[in-house]
């Protein structure tokens, strides 16, 4: 089984696993606990117990089909994320960039043009602000 992970809106990490996407649930000792980020939602009973980012043991059902255009718009959005940091191009620029890459139906997942574009610009400002103390 491959395992991945994303980015969170929040800069958390999600695990995706079988086209399905898990939000941690708690750390005990090494192991992570896993929950579907669907488990409020859609009262999704899924659960991943991983160990060292390999799979331990996996509990109940998704009640849901599983999105991959979910999982292809957060990793589309890291990319965003990541060229926002390293590079000086416009937001329009990047914002165009990633639509490019993206199937039709990840494309409907990604944040409205006007959103990736602030975000983009809160993450410039943010690096500009730690780079001052960095001094």
């Amino acid at each position: 089984m491959d395992i991945t992970f994303v980015e969170s809106e929040k800069g958390k990490k999600k695990l995706c696993l079988d086209g399905y996407l898990y939000i941690k649930d708690k750390t005990v000792n090494n192991k992570i606990y896993w929950k579907c980020e669907m488990c409020k939602k859609m009262k999704c009973s899924a659960r991943v117990i991983t160990v060292n980012e390999s799979i331990q043991k996996r509990s109940g059902n998704h009640n849901h089909a599983g999105d991959a255009a979910e999982i292809d718009a957060a990793k589309a959005m890291e990319k965003v994320k990541e060229h926002a940091i390293n590079s000086q191009d416009t937001p329009h620029y990047i914002v165009s960039c990633a639509s490019m890459e993206v199937s039709g139906a990840a494309a409907v997942k990604l944040p409205s043009v006007s959103n990736m574009k602030r975000t983009i610009r809160n993450i410039r400002a943010r690096k500009k602000y730690w780079t001052c103390f960095a001094k």
